[in-house]
């Protein structure tokens, strides 16, 4: 599968949003609230 990610880009850019989305920052929460409740099911 093939995807073409400009229209996104001129999006974001449109939105003056982080290029990156945060996706970092959002993956340390989610390993952060993994760790606290020891990787069991939390939902």
């Amino acid at each position: 599968m093939q995807f073409d990610a400009k229209r996104i880009q001129k999006l974001i850019e449109h939105l003056k949003l982080d290029a990156t989305l945060g996706v970092h920052e959002n993956f340390m929460n989610l390993i952060d609230f993994s760790v606290e409740k020891k990787f069991r099911k939390s939902y």
